[in-house]
């Protein structure tokens, strides 16, 4: 009998490791094609739809996919290194820290239910450090996800997130770089083995017809695999590191407005000087002819 509980249990336990294996689908470019857009909604499987911000069908794209149960993400356009790829609404370099954010809240406010946000294009954007510091604290501050679409092997959106505090993911697979029924089959199988392989994996897609055809096939893709559709933030609450949303401090020359230690008094700065801790703080963050008047 003692054998017998035993082979159960092991036999549970491999199944439990087994059915762990997560896989998200984001759906990027939702909001131009009124009909693709609701055959995504309408897809038994938890796909996760990107909505770009300013389209025609994107609001109540947004709208229809939340009543239908799927996860909601922005998605924002990014400068990209060709120019040919500008656009009227884009976050760019050239935008200061301010500028910066207040897009990126008329983007969110664009978007409603959105959880957290991809990038579209960005392989210019993404590299640029001070631009993704500002991006993430309007996304701390709103409690949001970030996935990096990684349109750059330079992008330093991931890690620019993580020192952020938030979930933050990178994609895995694209599907459908080639539009072929067949070749979407491929990379949907790709992405599955590799959530087999390593627990959980990103793939992101378009809303091609070629694509929609292929994950209506969803079903016969992801029997006996183990790996189950689920929505990008279920995915990065399993298997990302634990969100703090503390926001890193922006470097100084971005700061809007001066660092708090600089709005107190003299008498209060002379003795927090007094402090080793607090020295080596006040160092960083006052010019040199400041320092070299405590020093005196």
């Amino acid at each position: 009998m003692t054998r017998y509980c035993l082979l159960a249990a092991l036999l549970w336990s491999f199944s439990s490791l087994i059915n762990a294996a997560e896989l998200a689908i984001i759906i990027d470019d939702v909001g131009y094609n009124a009909t693709a857009g609701q055959q995504l909604v309408e897809l038994n499987h938890a796909v996760t739809l990107a909505v770009l911000p300013f389209t025609p069908h994107g609001k109540k794209l947004a709208n229809s996919g939340a009543r239908y149960g799927k996860e909601i993400m922005l998605h924002a356009p990014m400068s990209a290194t060709r120019p040919d790829y500008a656009d009227k609404h884009m976050l760019t370099g050239s935008m200061s820290n301010s500028q910066l954010q207040a897009l990126l809240k008329r983007m969110l406010a664009e978007v409603p239910h959105a959880r957290g946000i991809n990038n579209h294009m960005g392989s210019q954007l993404t590299r640029e450090t001070g631009a993704m510091h500002a991006l993430m604290h309007v996304l701390a501050d709103r409690q949001l996800y970030f996935i990096d679409s990684r349109t750059t092997d330079k992008t330093v959106a991931l890690d620019t997130a993580r020192e952020n505090g938030l979930p933050a993911m990178k994609r895995d697979v694209f599907l459908d770089n080639r539009r072929e029924k067949t070749a979407i089959t491929r990379q949907v199988q790709q992405a599955i083995q590799l959530a087999q392989r390593q627990g959980y994996a990103v793939a992101i897609g378009h809303p091609y017809p070629e694509t929609i055809a292929v994950l209506k096939q969803l079903d016969a893709l992801l029997a006996d695999t183990g790996v189950t559709v689920v929505p990008a933030s279920q995915l990065i609450a399993q298997h990302a590191p634990a969100a703090t949303y503390l926001p890193k401090p922006l470097p100084l020359a971005l700061c809007a407005a001066p660092p708090l230690l600089l709005w107190r008094t003299d008498a209060e700065l002379n003795r927090l000087w007094q402090d080793q801790q607090h020295r080596s703080r006040l160092k960083k963050l006052f010019y040199p002819d400041i320092v070299t008047q405590f020093e005196r």
